[in-house]
């Protein structure tokens, strides 16, 4: 069930769970749904998209609206894809200027935070995921494809930076990653 506002003044927002009693101020409320609905937010209204990403933006290493260093492991991951796309599909520099130190803050801190054994990878610990709070345990495939797939983001905007610290960083994380992934979500 998914309920949609737009208002004159452009503010924008869907909800898609009868039980949420919040409104996002714009695009999405529910972070994982904002990773995918933010391809289409972003092709039809990138003004509406920017303001979403300035929204999860918070200038404390990474930690979003609602504390998720360590609360919901994939808002993190969830805010570097939809921050990254941004910059990817506008070119908007200025974004990139304000949240491309935060995100580079992030990633260490999510391992740091949320990779529990030392893998490189965040664990699920019960309910902590935006993904339909389904109760999981350890590694997740959700998880770790978000995660591989924002650390693959990152590398190719630190690449275009010039930034070889992160771009290092990326690539040591993307191979124990994909290594995880082989071993234990592969069959």
């Amino acid at each position: 069930f998914t309920i949609a506002h737009l208002s004159r003044d452009g503010d924008f927002g869907i909800n898609d769970d009868l039980h949420m009693r919040r409104w996002g101020t714009h695009g999405s409320h529910n972070p994982d749904v904002s990773v995918y609905a933010s391809t289409m937010i972003l092709s039809l209204f990138p003004d509406c998209h920017r303001q979403m990403v300035e929204d999860q933006y918070h200038p404390y290493i990474g930690r979003l609206r609602n504390k998720d260093i360590p609360g919901k492991v994939d808002r993190n991951t969830n805010h570097i894809t939809t921050s990254l796309r941004h910059y990817q599909w506008t070119g908007d520099e200025e974004l990139l200027d304000k949240v491309y130190p935060q995100i580079c803050e992030l990633v260490p801190a999510v391992v740091e935070t949320q990779d529990t054994n030392g893998d490189g990878v965040p664990e699920l610990h019960g309910g902590n995921s935006t993904y339909d709070n389904l109760v999981q345990w350890n590694v997740s495939a959700w998880l770790t494809g978000n995660w591989i797939a924002a650390l693959e983001q990152l590398r190719v905007i630190a690449e275009h930076r010039d930034d070889q610290a992160t771009v290092a960083m990326c690539e040591d994380l993307i191979a124990r990653s994909r290594a995880v992934v082989d071993q234990h979500l592969w069959n």
